[in-house]
């Protein structure tokens, strides 16, 4: 059996709540239930039965969606949160990969620059050395940071080590 609907209130507090609803400025279930004598959930269920086009006052009027634009792909996207940068977690997951892509190739870079000038300053100084002195995991490591340093930067390449004795 369905809901039945009435175009009027029969009871004498449904008019009355519905009176106090309707008249003067918005208020508040709570408010409506106090002044007219009965509990917000009865208030609420007279609304919702005869006026459901009343509002009360209360929490506002859900706001227009923000439009934003993806930090990655460039597209347009409804914002959630206002925190929101990404239109997806897959475009998130991409920001994060190359963010962190380069910072690890800014670290290995770092080490890389320092490995070549140690082996410019010096180029008999065998590279586990060099590796010690820069931080790099091993001598080889070393060797190819400085490699990719210099053709990254179009610096001459390979440093040799000098030939005879010092």
């Amino acid at each position: 059996m369905g809901v039945k609907t009435l175009d009027k209130p029969s009871s004498r507090r449904a008019r009355l709540i519905l009176q106090l609803a309707t008249e003067g400025p918005p208020r508040t279930l709570r408010e409506l239930a106090d002044a007219a004598g009965v509990s917000h959930q009865r208030v609420s269920q007279v609304l919702r039965r005869y006026a459901p086009h009343v509002r009360t006052r209360g929490n506002p009027p859900a706001a227009p969606p923000v439009i934003a634009t993806c930090a990655w792909c460039g597209y347009g996207f409804e914002q959630e949160r206002r925190s929101t940068k990404y239109c997806s977690v897959t475009c998130a997951a991409w920001a994060r990969a190359e963010k962190q892509r380069a910072e690890t190739e800014h670290r290995g870079d770092a080490i890389g620059q320092r490995a070549y000038a140690a082996r410019r300053a010096s180029p008999a100084t065998p590279w586990r050395e060099i590796a010690a002195e820069v931080g790099a995991a091993n001598g080889h490591s070393a060797h190819l940071g400085a490699k990719f340093h210099a053709i990254r930067r179009g610096l001459p390449w390979p440093i040799r080590r000098a030939k005879g004795k010092p």
